[in-house]
């Protein structure tokens, strides 16, 4: 039964055109090594778990054109560019909407912010719309090729596209700006490589 239910997954991959290992496990996530946006493909430049005090929180991984070890080529990268998160927790909207503002009070300076401000509100109005995000759900931040942001959570769009040039590395700057949410959850976004 096990020989044939790994027979089975090896032909899956072999027939889809993608290695049987083509993806890396954190927790209950999956990441994929490669996804497609706007018909680019993007490679897995890599991905990490946030905690906080002893529990995991989310898994998160992060997606380029051209992988990368420097934070700076990460967030000036040329679009698309995607980020693709899965709660380990169930987490309120309140506490999504607030680590959000936080990452980017902490990143960045109040006249960086300012010009965002609109886009910002718009973003934390939308997470507050649902009370609770479950466990396991999905969440990707996906940049299209003219820079337009396209937020989902478990496929369904979170809120209308953000056009503002710049949005994207803003709330990339959460986890690879000079403060980031985790030390450690940047380092493994900038490895550069899913392996």
């Amino acid at each position: 039964m096990v020989r044939t239910l790994i027979a089975l997954i090896l032909s899956c991959g072999m027939l889809t055109g993608v290695p049987a290992q083509a993806a890396i496990q954190l927790g209950n996530a999956t990441f994929p090594d490669s996804i497609t946006v706007d018909g680019a493909p993007l490679q897995l430049n890599g991905a990490g778990i946030r905690s906080k005090v002893f529990f995991h929180v989310y898994a998160i991984g992060l997606y380029l054109p051209q992988p990368t070890t420097q934070a700076e080529a990460a967030l000036t990268s040329t679009p698309p560019r995607a980020l693709r998160i899965q709660l380990l927790r169930s987490l309120s909207g309140a506490t999504f909407a607030d680590a959000l503002i936080e990452g980017l009070k902490q990143n960045q300076p109040q006249e960086a912010l300012t010009p965002y401000q609109a886009s910002i509100d718009t973003l934390r109005q939308a997470i507050l719309s649902q009370s609770e995000y479950k466990e396991n759900s999905v969440v990707v931040i996906r940049e299209d090729k003219n820079g337009m942001v396209h937020i989902t959570v478990e496929e369904k769009p979170l809120v209308a596209p953000i056009a503002q040039p710049g949005f994207f590395s803003l709330l990339l700057s959460i986890w690879l700006g000079p403060k980031p949410v985790q030390d450690s959850l940047k380092n493994e976004l900038l490895k550069g490589s899913a392996s």
